[in-house]
């Protein structure tokens, strides 16, 4: 765990044929999650300080995507809205960037925060207008998550100089973070990882954090995950709400759904904090090799989507394939949709890859497919219930606009 992977080196996937497969209640884990704090009051639009917003979920307006130097924004249709180019440095994935402001029309964009490899690694802003600047370093970067539409930030580092140590930190494009609200000392180099912010009157309050290995590589669909926990962060408390045996892999918009799976590979369950309900899909046959994961939850928490996955993308002759997955919140399996579904709505020629980037609605799923190179990315729309495909954008999906 002492050599950071490149970036080639950390995707790849799973895949499967599949077959319809009924779903059955999954055992409980051994020591009951509790029940977290739900998220409140995230703002429908706002830019600053705006009053807060009687709707807890944000509807996206569009979406983000990444290709090459620039960074392209379009509507919901898939009409572009303006475009922005990036430094070299610039290395953008859904975990290493912010939309942190909300979409005005007319205009020339919103401000970014990105992470950056120049200068020993810090995270940058990308102004609307005038210069990108540097906001902080941060050597050892471990991820970082954003509240929707706001200029409110979470990210992870790592010690450079020992990988067992991690830290946590949270701020604002106004109070920009000095020091960390969390640590860790894991002797395994299990680090720190945020997943959500919980706001309050447009100011962190508190963190859902999970844990991974920092700086593994190789043949890896699923990005490892342990443990399930909400820090409060005016009192400094941390509280479990799933145990090390269980890998988040997305919570609900309202926090009060999970999707996690055991820590092998495993089905995906997804779990109620408020009920308790709990459903576990079982995995196609294809896929008890690399399991499942990178869940998606709809706006309204009414549908999941996920990935199942079988093969090995990194050998000498590629095997790897994937199925997307869809079902409804009572534990109905909708969809079991084969990457070779995705290939003529493309226009990538063969699908190699294919995963839920997430919805902008409760009825319209944004897949992220890639062709022969990874580079070679689009992104498609699901439409529910029918399930029929159309092209969205080109490039990697990298967030939703508000």
């Amino acid at each position: 765990m002492k050599s950071k992977a490149l970036p080639e080196t950390i995707a790849v996937l799973l895949a499967l044929s599949l077959s319809c497969s009924l779903f059955i209640p999954a055992a409980r884990p051994t020591t009951p999650p509790q029940a977290p704090p739900s998220d409140a009051d995230v703002p429908q639009a706002a830019t600053q300080a705006l009053p807060v917003s009687s709707a807890p979920v944000p509807q996206p307006i569009g979406l983000a995507a990444h290709s090459r130097d620039k960074l392209n924004f379009y509507d919901q249709q898939g009409t572009q809205l303006f475009q922005k180019n990036l430094p070299a440095s610039a290395f953008l994935q859904p975990d290493n960037a912010h939309l942190a402001g909300n979409y005005l029309e007319g205009l020339p964009g919103v401000p970014v925060i990105f992470y950056s490899i120049a200068d020993e690694e810090s995270l940058m802003l990308l102004n609307v207008n005038g210069p990108t600047q540097m906001l902080v370093k941060v050597q050892a970067f471990a991820g970082m998550i954003g509240v929707p539409g706001l200029p409110i930030f979470a990210y992870g580092t790592v010690d450079p100089q020992e990988y067992t140590h991690s830290s946590l930190f949270v701020g604002t494009l106004a109070v920009l973070p000095t020091k960390p609200v969390l640590t860790l000392d894991d002797p395994g180099g299990w680090a720190i990882k945020p997943l959500a912010i919980k706001v309050e009157n447009y100011q962190p309050v508190g963190i859902w954090y999970t844990t991974i290995p920092f700086g593994i590589g190789g043949d890896i669909v699923f990005e490892p995950r342990r443990g399930l926990y909400f820090l409060d962060l005016a009192s400094s408390q941390s509280t479990e709400l799933l145990s090390q045996d269980y890998a988040p892999s997305t919570l609900a918009a309202d926090r009060i759904w999970v999707a996690y799976t055991d820590t092998s590979a495993a089905p995906l369950t997804i779990y109620n904090f408020q009920t308790g309900d709990r459903f576990s899909f079982p995995l196609l046959s294809s896929s008890e090799a690399r399991g499942a994961g990178n869940a998606r939850f709809s706006p309204a928490s009414q549908h999941v989507a996920w990935m199942e996955g079988n093969g090995w993308m990194m050998a000498e002759v590629p095997s790897f394939i994937a199925t997307l997955r869809i079902a409804n919140t009572d534990g109905t399996l909708l969809k079991d949709l084969p990457m070779d579904n995705f290939s003529d709505a493309s226009g990538l020629g063969a699908v190699t890859w294919v995963s839920p980037a997430g919805w902008l609605d409760d009825s319209s799923l944004v897949v992220q497919v890639r062709g022969a190179q990874w580079d070679q990315a689009a992104l498609l729309l699901v439409s529910l219930p029918d399930g029929n495909l159309s092209y969205l954008a080109p490039g990697e999906f990298i967030g939703f606009l508000y």
